[in-house]
């Protein structure tokens, strides 16, 4: 037979039973069940804050405690780090490096008026590896002999070359056979 209801025929009530009444512990855990379902997420969120506490409280209690430093042990730790510290080199230094096989010294003797020889010195540097010298005007200006001294104490006597259009300048030309020089890239 079809029934038009959604739900089933609910039963007759029955007589009341007195049941048997319930024992302290079973009421307990009925309470607690009750209870635990109603205060599942915050139960959860203090046993999670307790354990990380004492996670905290276990870890801290396990390391050593910390060393005091003193003055003596200051300065021992700076001295180890400074006798190992290699310092960087100069800027000018490592120019100087790069350059000072091209730098040559110019010994100039020169007449003065009286006819007395004048002795002078001014610098100069190689610019290509054909021994092409580049100097101050003023250095070999009037002079009647040259010496170029190169970094190794080579010495040769050049021939001049042209003054620079700005009158500044001077290029000679050190005359070396079988001589390599090294020059500054410019």
């Amino acid at each position: 037979m079809r029934q038009n209801r959604p739900f089933p025929p609910v039963p007759p009530p029955s007589e009341p039973v007195n049941p048997a009444p319930i024992s302290r512990p079973v009421r307990l855990k009925h309470a607690v069940g009750r209870n635990f379902t109603r205060f599942h997420s915050v139960i959860l969120v203090i046993l999670a804050v307790v354990l990380s506490v004492s996670g905290m409280y276990i870890y801290d209690s396990r390391k050593p405690a910390p060393q005091r430093l003193t003055q003596k042990d200051i300065d021992a730790a700076v001295g180890r780090v400074l006798e190992t510290a290699t310092p960087k080199p100069y800027y000018a230094s490592m120019a100087y490096a790069g350059i000072y096989q091209a730098i040559v010294r110019i010994n100039a003797t020169s007449r003065a008026s009286g006819g007395k020889t004048e002795n002078s010195q001014g610098t100069g540097v190689v610019i290509d590896d054909t021994g092409l010298i580049l100097t101050s005007l003023h250095v070999v200006k009037d002079s009647s002999k040259l010496i170029v001294v190169f970094y190794d104490g080579m010495e040769c006597q050049p021939c001049f070359g042209k003054t620079c259009r700005y009158g500044h300048y001077n290029c000679l030309k050190a005359i070396t056979p079988g001589k390599v020089f090294k020059g500054i890239k410019i």
